[in-house]
């Protein structure tokens, strides 16, 4: 089948094919991460465990972020450990309890409490993989977007929040463009440069969580969406 358009936009996410047909092949790399994706319901969980309602633990080779969702009835979590020997991606990867307890041996008792109180069919887990940044993201009148344009390691927590900003900023670019041309430069000027750099900061804070060093958390220090001033940008307002 054959579609004619005006423009294209690519969302195709990480192996996007429409990068690989504008930029060429470049296979996402495996970046020595997995995580872990739990759901836990909050009332099987000890009184006082869930304080504060969102937490960032750190360690040597891991990290576990867990947080409120659902009108606080369930606990989300997702945790980052250090593997190479495994690299199977996909959504729907089943995870052991004691899988994750192993990977988490040593750890203190709040984490382990979570992990083994999460339903044995809600434990999932998958592989990291990244692409180094591109410098344009346009090719004549199709161009990327989220994922097949700026692929986000998670421990910035941008993903999805870098796919939003792209989408409101290419519609005012198409609003305000009096081309489609126009429309796709405006877009990429205004949006290149900031999620690349989210992109490479998102990196380095993964090597800032997994390092195990104290100094990384003393006040000032820590690597944060806060830190590094993410929440001041407005997508509705930046020149487009």
């Amino acid at each position: 089948m054959s579609v004619r358009a005006d423009v294209v936009i690519g969302a195709d996410g990480v192996r996007s094919r429409i990068r690989e047909q504008l930029f060429g092949k470049d296979t996402p790399s495996f970046t020595g991460y997995m995580a872990f994706r739990g759901l836990v319901p909050f009332a099987t969980l000890t009184p006082g465990l869930i304080e504060p309602s969102s937490c960032l633990s750190t360690g040597p080779g891991r990290s576990f972020t867990r947080y409120l969702i659902r009108g606080g009835s369930l606990v989300n979590f997702v945790a980052l450990t250090d593997r190479d020997d495994w690299r199977e991606e996909g959504w729907s990867i089943r995870a052991t309890i004691k899988e994750m307890l192993d990977k988490y041996y040593g750890w203190y008792e709040g984490v382990r409490t979570i992990i083994a109180a999460t339903p044995p069919d809600g434990l999932f887990k998958w592989a990291l993989f990244d692409r180094e940044p591109l410098s344009e993201w346009t090719r004549g009148r199709v161009t990327l977007i989220s994922d097949a344009a700026h692929p986000m390691l998670p421990f910035l927590g941008q993903g999805a929040a870098m796919g939003i900003e792209d989408g409101m900023v290419v519609a005012r670019a198409f609003a305000a463009a009096g081309s489609i041309d126009e429309a796709l430069r405006r877009y990429v000027e205004a949006r290149l440069p900031r999620a690349n750099w989210v992109m490479l900061e998102s990196r380095k804070t993964a090597l800032n969580y997994h390092s195990g060093r104290e100094e990384n958390f003393e006040p000032g220090k820590h690597v944060s969406v806060e830190s590094l001033g993410l929440m001041s940008y407005n997508p509705a307002a930046v020149p487009v």
